[in-house]
């Protein structure tokens, strides 16, 4: 028998992992981080509170080189429940609000090198720090059963 448990007691967390990259003959340094995590987010209904994470992207390059620096977002899994839970929640159920405003699944068109990600900040300069506060919520549940399902946010900096 299985039984399923009302959808308000569903808990997401979402946790974050971080990769920076720079040509090394231009970039002194590069470094993303997060700097206000994302709180877990609670079910009511089909989705989620709204909840934000702040990603901050700091860079100083050698020289005269004017670096071009962009930050992405991407989920390449579903969150997943604990234990014998088979349910998921499709990374594609994500939704993200980026700092221009707009609001779109996490599951990008490919910025940063990577086919799922999304940009969430693009800047320039010899040096420089960046933050950018990003929105989340999880929409399109379903009926899943209560749990506590988790998922990993990859954040990734990239300098040209």
């Amino acid at each position: 028998m299985h039984v399923r448990f009302p959808k308000f007691l569903a808990v997401g967390v979402l946790v974050c992992e971080l990769l920076a990259v720079a040509r090394p003959l231009r970039a002194q340094s590069l470094t993303v981080s997060v700097v206000s995590p994302l709180p877990g987010l609670i079910v009511n209904g089909t989705s989620s509170n709204s909840g934000s994470m702040t990603v901050g992207t700091s860079w100083n390059t050698r020289g005269r080189y004017q670096g071009l620096i962009e930050t992405c977002l991407y989920m390449n899994a579903p969150l997943t429940g604990t234990g014998g839970n088979p349910d998921t929640i499709a990374a594609g159920n994500v939704r993200i609000t980026l700092p221009s405003g707009t609001t779109q699944s996490i599951v990008g068109g490919g910025d940063c090198g990577v086919p799922t990600s999304t940009r969430i900040t693009w800047n320039s300069g010899r040096s420089g720090n960046a933050n950018a506060t990003v929105g989340f919520q999880v929409t399109n549940l379903g009926n899943l059963g209560a749990d506590t399902y988790s998922g990993t946010i990859y954040v990734v900096a990239l300098m040209y």
